[in-house]
């Protein structure tokens, strides 16, 4: 049968630091809930008992000490008589050696000497009206903390959306895992790894939910996005009359009163030259059409230029099928500020360029 000292893997001449690190180091390992199937989470369970029943005895030193008068035990000479590292299908793959010595602290869960950080990693899962919340904090040491990170963090990421409470709570927790994780990156490695790896489809899914929140904060905030976005006018600057499903055919009979009675360019602008600081002036504009957007059956957007937050021009009432890519096109109209950096001019008419604007 086996005694205290064989259920925790220490030597009998094991110091209390030694036999406490070793406790939270077997525990950790054997928890059940680390295995999937009922048989190895039975054995688990029994181990765990086993380890807290050694540890109740050994842990206290008096009656560590009655312990082992009781048994002949003897701490002189006594050598470690702890297995191998073992790997088996029913136990954790886990390396059961322990120096013999610490020379600092140690880590609370693999209980291993080495550059540890306080830590704390949450693990979310919803479960729509009420949800399951699990913490891991304390002192860990780097591959502890790998572990947690990519475990905990994909789990959340799949499981913790489903719920109100839990929706806005999960995101408070990656981004709570991920600086913690960030702010391990530059740690040192305990000489053993004690830890198991972390599971490939939580790195997975960790990563990819990563890149999917990203990409949607980016989508969402981006200067680009902001401009490509569809755009209302404000009520004050619409037209009064009401929007139309015909399409318009662009003007082709005149020209804009402002250019058609000026010199060459002398009071029309180039696109290039429409700056926010124009805003309330009402001036004729020209340009080469870029691109054409069109919202639905009623509204659309040219751009003159492939960079972001250039000028643009929008009708919120009309569409204008006749109109193409490189056509040169001319209108008058106030010039407006949007989202306070981008200029634009909300029309209703635009005309064919007179042959000066074209060169």
């Amino acid at each position: 049968m086996k005694n205290y000292y064989e259920m925790l893997e220490i030597s009998e001449n094991a110091s209390q630091e030694e036999i406490k690190a070793q406790y939270r180091f077997l525990v950790q390992a054997w928890h059940p809930d680390k295995f999937s199937s009922p048989e190895q989470k039975e054995k688990a369970e029994d181990k765990t008992k086993e380890i807290n029943k050694a540890y109740e005895v050994l842990g206290n030193p008096d009656k560590k000490r009655e312990y082992d008068l009781k048994h002949n035990i003897s701490r002189s000479d006594a050598s470690p008589s702890r297995p191998a590292a073992s790997r088996t299908e029913s136990g954790p793959p886990i390396n059961t050696s322990t120096p013999a010595s610490y020379s600092g602290p140690v880590c609370a869960v693999c209980g291993q000497s080495a550059e540890l950080k306080q830590t704390k990693m949450y693990e979310n899962i919803g479960m729509v009206v009420v949800r399951k919340a699990r913490v891991v904090e304390g002192k860990l040491c780097k591959n502890c903390i790998n572990y947690f990170f990519w475990t905990l963090t994909g789990r959340t990421m799949v499981l913790g959306w489903w719920g109100v409470i839990s929706f806005f709570t999960n995101i408070l927790i990656l981004i709570n895992n991920l600086f913690r994780y960030i702010a391990s990156l530059g740690m040192t490695k305990p000489r053993e790894n004690r830890t198991e790896d972390p599971s490939p489809i939580w790195i997975l899914t960790a990563v990819g939910g990563y890149i999917l929140i990203g990409y949607f904060l980016f989508s969402m905030f981006s200067p680009v996005s902001a401009q490509n976005s569809s755009y209302s006018p404000s009520s004050s600057n619409a037209s009064s009359s009401r929007p139309t499903s015909t399409p318009r055919p662009l003007v082709t009979s005149t020209s804009p009163s402002s250019a058609s009675s000026s010199s060459q360019g002398s009071s029309c602008y180039h696109w290039s030259q429409i700056s926010k600081n124009m805003e309330g002036r009402k001036i004729c504009v020209y340009g080469n059409v870029y691109s054409i957007s069109q919202s639905g059956s009623t509204s659309t957007r040219i751009e003159f230029s492939s960079k972001p937050n250039t000028f643009f021009v929008y009708s919120v009432n009309y569409i204008f099928p006749d109109l193409r890519g490189g056509d040169c096109i001319a209108a008058d109209a106030v010039v407006q500020v949007w989202d306070g950096q981008i200029p634009f001019m909300a029309l209703e008419d635009m005309y064919h360029c007179e042959p000066w604007m074209e060169d």
